[in-house]
């Protein structure tokens, strides 16, 4: 493996499976109960590379503990260290493949509005829009006592 955080891409090739493609509901849902049960202040979150990216790297793994309290921004700077990124360079962070989040919004408040049947908040990143038509939504960050404003998006085809 290269630098911390970051797999070489030539091995990633190999690997391009999703977490929801290489293991069963079954083996999900009981993989985030059992992470639950131990780990009760973290939220169970997996965060993969886009599907149409291909400027970015693979990070290094993709199932992550998040404490609940992190903000999305927060997260966001988490991934832009993992992934080594430049101050210049974009980085897009999509929820459930479709929804993009206020920056404001906690990750806990977020796992209640879109978290999986399998008990894991699914995330996409990407370099780029690599997306279709936006359709916003609001939901109210709790903590905040604000909207918790979203953009729902689709991947391109092409």
């Amino acid at each position: 493996m290269g630098e911390k955080g970051v797999k070489n891409n030539s091995k990633m090739q190999a690997r391009k499976k999703s977490f929801r493609e290489r293991k069963t509901i079954e083996q999900r849902i009981e993989e985030s109960k059992s992470i639950k049960s131990r780990y009760i202040d973290k939220i169970p979150v997996i965060i993969e590379r886009g599907p149409r990216e291909k400027h970015l790297p693979f990070l290094d793994k993709t199932k992550f503990l998040i404490p609940m309290d992190l903000t999305m921004s927060q997260l966001m700077g988490v991934i832009r260290q993992r992934l080594k990124l430049k101050n210049t360079q974009t980085l897009f962070l999509v929820v459930n493949s479709k929804t993009l989040v206020t920056m404001t919004c906690t990750v806990a408040e977020l796992y209640q509005i879109e978290k999986d049947k399998d008990g894991f908040l699914y995330f996409h990143y990407a370099s780029q829009e690599v997306f279709g038509g936006l359709e916003s939504r609001n939901y109210h960050c709790f903590s905040h006592n604000v909207p918790c404003k979203t953009t729902d998006v689709s991947w391109r085809s092409s």
